[in-house]
């Protein structure tokens, strides 16, 4: 009733009028519908320059080897030399000049798109298989020498499971690092070129082709993660965790949203835990590329956001991160829900004279709906735990650290859990550590849990607007299919229905 009578007598905007200072980005439109059906009837063939692929592959197997002995064996060797980078770069920059050139000649926007997705595709198989390789040279050299050294088996062992147990670290670091170098020559150069050529910076947004997201090795690989976002949607254990934190943000704002972002039940019942989704992954890598990312964020979607948002790449204010602080910092109050932070403000202006009165009840609202509950609870373990971990030498998985100091799990389990790791992590000291941290959360001052959810309200609108765009880059790699069998490359060819990107030395003449 009382709520009823709030409605009745207290002025609140209506969704057009709450939206209008706020931004907006366009949805992205993928043109890969103008291009033809390759030799498999469904997907699109694409051949990329050979001296390119080259290119890529000497810098990430010397990168990789750098990368694990260097942290992991002991000795490296040299790290990859500049000239290698360099290669790279302009390897890349050699294909896309070219590509804008035919793209401006021929009115073919879509080639440009097509070139960012099959290199980004490329990139992200290459790591992998740089990986396996690198896995499989130290089996076989194990196999040989297991009737030969003793001393020599047991190192190639050890060195064995150091890579499957730091797989994920390793993959990580390295395509952080490809994609940082072609981030660098965008910048510097190649978005320069098509907006001077083709009217348009990115044809692909950058946000979308430089997710972080898409570089994750998986979205449960926790101390990758912790670096974009905060844990509290990707815990393998916590099926729904995802979900309840996406009802709960799009309920707050429901009535100042499109009827699409709202969270309804899934169509389909989904049961599947976190490490089903990834046995799902697995399984289909074959089918997607070898990029897991497909499965895992579409099975996450699946269950939380209505098709038409996702599928059609739909978007709202609430895919622009930065609306959360334009709202919640619109007004600084005097009163008990102070909003004020040290940050710079993004000063945003309601013209209706009754927003602040409406504003003050809205963070009441939001404040009530967090407070005490198990989201609550989980965001402040989520951003205490990295500290933590870095803190006890990252000798306890973060995800232990964050189930601890969150209730979920109790201190006999995490003292069986402590010994059964593999490490030098002593149990007294970790425990007495995640304790005194549990205190600091519980002693916590009301402002500053205030500040930690409007600050988790805007991470996890980023998690969010990420995970849908990560979505659609898997769905346009997925329509890829990167040939490298010389007789498929040639049946494509004789098909008409192969799109080449070669370097300009590679052309006949």
């Amino acid at each position: 009733m009382v709520t009823k009578l709030d409605n009745l007598f207290r002025w609140r905007p209506d969704a057009e009028e709450f939206s209008k200072p706020l931004q907006f980005k366009k949805p992205f439109k993928l043109l890969f519908d103008r291009l033809p059906i390759g030799i498999d009837n469904n997907r699109i063939d694409v051949t990329l320059s050979q001296e390119f692929m080259d290119r890529c592959r000497l810098f990430v197997r010397r990168s990789m080897l750098h990368d694990v002995t260097e942290n992991y064996w002991g000795e490296p060797p040299p790290p990859p030399d500049n000239k290698d980078l360099q290669a790279l770069r302009e390897g890349y920059a050699g294909l896309m000049e070219l590509t804008v050139d035919r793209a401006r000649k021929y009115n073919r926007l879509e080639m440009v798109q097509l070139l960012q997705f099959s290199v980004v595709k490329f990139l992200l198989q290459l790591v992998g298989q740089e990986y396996d390789r690198l896995r499989n040279q130290v089996q076989r050299a194990k196999s040989v020498d297991s009737h030969q050294s003793t001393g020599r088996s047991v190192q190639l062992h050890d060195r064995l499971v150091l890579l499957a147990r730091n797989e994920a670290a390793i993959r990580y670091r390295i395509t952080r690092r490809l994609f940082r170098e072609m981030l660098k020559i965008e910048n510097m150069r190649l978005s320069k070129l098509r907006k001077s050529v083709l009217g348009q910076s990115w044809p692909v947004p950058k946000p979308l082709l430089f997710n972080p997201m898409l570089q994750l090795p998986s979205l449960w690989a926790d101390e990758q993660v912790m670096s974009h976002y905060p844990l509290v949607c990707t815990d393998r254990e916590d099926q729904d965790g995802f979900d309840r934190v996406n009802r709960l943000v799009t309920g707050l704002f429901a009535e100042f949203l499109p009827s699409w972002c709202w969270s309804v039940d899934p169509a389909d019942p989904f049961d599947a835990t976190c490490s089903d989704i990834q046995t799902t992954a697995r399984r289909h890598q074959g089918e997607q590329g070898g990029l897991p990312g497909y499965t895992e964020s579409l099975m996450l979607l699946k269950r939380s956001l209505q098709p038409t948002e996702y599928e059609n790449g739909n978007c709202s204010w609430l895919d622009i991160p930065e609306n959360i602080d334009r709202i919640v910092y619109s007004v600084k109050h005097r009163s008990a829900i102070r909003t004020d932070y040290d940050a710079p403000r993004l000063r945003v202006t309601w013209e209706n004279a009754k927003w602040p009165g409406f504003h003050h009840r809205l963070m009441k609202r939001i404040l009530k709906a967090f407070q005490g509950s198990r989201v609550e609870l989980d965001l402040l373990a989520c951003h205490a735990a990295p500290g933590v971990y870095h803190e006890l030498n990252r000798q306890v998985p973060v995800r232990i650290i964050c189930q601890y100091l969150s209730g979920r799990m109790t201190k006999r389990d995490l003292q069986r859990k402590l010994n059964s790791l593999q490490g030098k992590a002593v149990p007294a000291q970790v425990i007495k550590v995640l304790d005194r941290m549990l205190l600091i959360i519980r002693r916590m001052p009301a402002p500053r849990r205030r500040r930690r959810i409007f600050s988790f309200l805007r991470h996890f609108a980023l998690f969010r607007r990420d995970l849908k765009q990560a979505y659609q880059a898997h769905v346009a790699m997925h329509r890829i299919h990167l040939l490298v069998r010389p007789e498929d490359i040639e049946l494509s060819r004789r098909n008409g229905s192969l799109l080449e990107f070669p370097l300009r030395v590679e052309l006949k003449p």
